[in-house]
């Protein structure tokens, strides 16, 4: 186990993350917006990201979604990489429901 922690020490985040899918709950708050940008900009070779989004105020997940990256926060993202925005998928859902937590 310790010969395992020590070679995922030497590897960056971005190469963790070549591949990979990752889901993220809480992605429509402050700091998942910016974990989003983040992991969108600062690590190109993620594979996709799914956020559960719970529907708010008449819009469901995909509005959202939508209204989300539409956000100055990711004007970087859509200047210099647009179709990276492509591998953030919307998932319906809420966390607070019986059977998710």
């Amino acid at each position: 186990m310790a010969a395992a922690m020590e070679g995922l020490s030497k590897m960056s985040v971005a190469d963790f993350y070549v591949g990979k899918t990752v889901f993220i709950t809480g992605g429509t708050g402050f700091m998942g917006k910016v974990l989003l940008e983040k992991l969108l900009r600062s690590c190109p070779g993620v594979s996709s990201i799914y956020l559960l989004i719970r529907p708010s105020k008449g819009q469901n997940a995909q509005e959202r979604l939508q209204q989300l990256l539409c956000s100055p926060l990711f004007d970087i993202l859509r200047k210099e990489c647009p179709t990276d925005l492509q591998k953030v998928s919307a998932i319906e859902g809420d966390i607070t429901q019986p059977e998710l937590a």
